[in-house]
């Protein structure tokens, strides 16, 4: 109810100003590495398949590759994307730095994870080709990760950074949502968005273009002579040239609408942990490959990694971001406390115990829930809830980190976050180890291991004491 509510509330205030609101204070990705690539797609309405890409470094004249007949076998045409595609990522590896790929919205996504997965194991294409599919498959693969800082989604990233006027459905328009960031001087963004939603912005060509293209891919089919053809196929690429320049365009104009947000960037100490990640997953992807889990261990340690990110985003989120921390603790995930004694018998010594005090009406905690303080210099979990006087709440908190140098005062008061993380992929690779030497046929094998008779005990007391043994 809360969280529909400043939702609605949002949305309204940001109608009332004309303009788009910021829902953060700081930025979810790193800044951009000096070298920043971009990708623009032109696909075929209904079939996925590439007619046009633009490609290169942002803030540079891209590339442009168009393809007369993309439903066609061969695919030579995209060798040239292939090669500037790999010159950018090996450039990264080779001085150990993340790359930053940056696509307009979720389409260019499916797009290019189409591209992988149609040429990563392709026989009858060539080496460049099939490095080009695996190179595009380990990126959508590494987009999966939560706070992953390779591929940025320019639609998805301003709707995680923003509200508007508008529907959440009229957002998915990356033109319309362009129109309230930076709305035009005495022009209605809700009417500017409207108008912008018209114009395809899903890899698409608008419908006029689209229409003169097919009709003259038609007339190629049927020319007789090579100078016709030519003219034709010189048409094509100009159609195709235009729409794939409008997203390129696009893509440019969302990527500096994001970084013209003016938030802050989020400190080094809680996003190094996620670059590292982000560099190691992708190195692997591109050299082993993403073959998808399917053993019961390796999709175990998929899901612990996919836990333990979304961890590390929401403690960045809470301890960096205001806005965000503010939203946490209406979930009653944040916890603002007032320290009212410290039982601590021996000084800078455990056992150490606070009883703090809280008047916030929601709480998501428990006994045995484990909380931090906010710079990170307290940490424990708590061992019991009560009722205390005037409608507050009581907690007694277990200190263990923070019982010498940081524990609080008494009087002191503070915010507890929920958000503590714990590694422990490589203890449970650990065991996994342990039971792949066992081999437990119920895990490992298809079938299951041969029943053996079973023993039916003596009928009573006479028949044992006769000797008579088991069946």
């Amino acid at each position: 109810m809360g969280a529909d509510f400043d939702l609605l509330s949002g949305r309204l205030w940001s109608r009332r100003l004309g303009r788009a609101l910021p829902i953060r204070s700081t930025y979810s990705v790193t800044p951009d590495p000096p070298e920043t690539f971009g990708i623009a797609f032109i696909r075929v309405a209904g079939e996925e398949r590439v007619q046009a890409v633009a490609c290169g470094l942002i803030g540079t004249r891209p590339s442009v590759i168009t393809i007369y007949n993309p439903l066609a076998r061969g695919a030579h045409e995209l060798a040239p994307f292939a090669r500037t595609l790999d010159e950018y990522l090996t450039g990264y590896y080779s001085r150990e730095q993340l790359p930053r790929i940056w696509l307009a919205h979720p389409a260019a996504v499916t797009v290019l994870d189409l591209l992988g997965y149609r040429y990563q194991s392709n026989r009858h294409a060539s080496d460049e080709l099939r490095m080009m599919g695996q190179q595009c498959r380990a990126l959508c693969e590494e987009a999966t990760f939560p706070g992953q800082q390779v591929l940025a989604v320019a639609s998805t990233l301003l709707m995680e950074h923003i509200i508007t006027g508008q529907s959440a459905v009229e957002d998915q328009h990356l033109g319309a949502l362009l129109a309230w960031i930076n709305p035009l001087k005495g022009c209605d963004p809700a009417i500017e968005s409207q108008r912008r939603s018209l114009i395809p912005a899903a890899a698409l060509l608008d419908q006029a273009r689209d229409k003169q293209v097919e009709r003259l891919r038609r007339l190629a089919r049927k020319c007789t002579s090579s100078s016709e053809l030519e003219s034709t196929n010189s048409q094509i690429r100009a159609l195709l040239e235009e729409g794939v320049a409008q997203e390129w365009s696009l893509l440019e104009e969302a990527r500096a609408a994001f970084w013209q947000l003016g938030l802050a960037p989020a400190p080094l100490r809680y996003t190094s942990r996620l670059m590292e990640e982000s560099r190691e997953r992708l190195r692997y992807f591109v050299s082993v490959g993403t073959k998808p889990p399917s053993r019961p261990h390796s999709l175990a340690l998929r899901l612990d990694t996919y836990e333990y990110m979304a961890a590390l985003v929401e403690e960045r989120d809470a301890c960096c971001d205001a806005l965000v921390r503010e939203r946490m603790r209406k979930a009653g995930r944040v916890i603002a406390v007032r320290v009212e004694s410290v039982e601590q018998p021996t000084p800078g010594r455990n056992p150490c115990r606070l009883i703090l005090t809280t008047d916030q009406a929601v709480l998501r905690v428990r006994p045995g829930t484990w909380l931090k303080s906010v710079d990170g210099r307290i940490q424990g979990w708590i061992v019991a809830l009560a009722e205390g006087a005037g409608g507050k709440r009581r907690i007694v908190f277990r200190l263990l980190k923070g019982v010498r140098k940081g524990r609080p005062r008494v009087g002191q008061q503070f915010d507890m976050i929920d958000t503590v993380t714990f590694d422990l992929r490589w203890r449970k690779r650990a065991v996994y180890k342990l039971m792949r030497q066992d081999e437990p046929s119920v895990v490992y094998h298809n079938r299951l291991p041969q029943s053996l008779p079973r023993h039916e005990l003596p009928n009573g007391l006479l028949d044992l004491a006769e000797g008579k043994s088991w069946r």
